[in-house]
């Protein structure tokens, strides 16, 4: 189920800074029309030459921005964002069946990202910004693993990350330099905060990645 998923972020959307621009354009026009003031009318293409070059500016940041998202979900819903290509990891049902359309497009709209290419957990998958091999997921440097009831330092891979199921009961191990992104039912006691994260708990959980900037 390597596809990307169809039509779901297509429109145009206003960022907060090209809203206030557009509507002062609007002002200074309806001013010119009244006034016929010169002054006013300078501003009309002044205001434009803003909005273009907050516009880029804006496609140009988005488009190095890198990031992981662990979604507040029944099961575990990862986003993995680079520039605007995107994944989207999660069970092949919930990708199928029940595609979490709420969680996902607020983020997609405000970076302007392309359509989501998903990954089942279940499925292997390789291109040149992700490989997803059994358990583990190879992003931006960053090693990401999906618990699945075994030790994961028994491949030799020390993930930066690990997604532990909600089904999970048995306590797991924290890599070194790593986090324990948890969506389990069934809390550590007195966890360091530092090394496990609670999804049910605390909500979506994000790491921001460095990413160098395209030539």
């Amino acid at each position: 189920m390597h596809r990307k998923f169809p039509a779901l972020f297509k429109g145009f959307y206003f960022t907060g800074a090209s809203l206030v621009i557009s509507f002062s354009i609007i002002i200074f026009s309806i001013l010119f029309i009244e006034s016929k003031k010169v002054r006013y009318f300078l501003m009309i293409p002044i205001l434009f030459a803003v909005f273009f070059i907050s516009d880029a500016m804006t496609k140009i940041i988005h488009g190095n921005h890198s990031e992981i998202i662990a979604y507040r979900y029944s099961e575990p819903v990862v986003h993995l964002i680079s520039g605007r290509t995107n994944y989207l990891l999660a069970p092949g049902e919930i990708l199928k069946n029940e595609f979490p359309e709420r969680e996902i497009k607020p983020v997609s709209i405000h970076f302007r990202l392309k359509n989501p290419v998903l990954l089942p957990i279940e499925s292997d998958y390789s291109d040149q910004a992700v490989v997803k091999q059994g358990n583990f997921i190879f992003f931006n440097g960053q090693v990401i693993a999906v618990h699945k009831g075994r030790p994961q330092q028994d491949s030799g891979i020390v993930p930066d990350v690990v997604i532990v199921p909600p089904d999970q009961k048995q306590d797991v191990q924290c890599p070194e330099n790593g986090i324990v992104v948890s969506y389990s039912k069934f809390y550590r006691k007195d966890p360091d905060t530092k090394k496990f994260y609670f999804i049910r708990k605390s909500g979506a959980w994000r790491r921001q990645l460095n990413q160098k900037l395209k030539k």
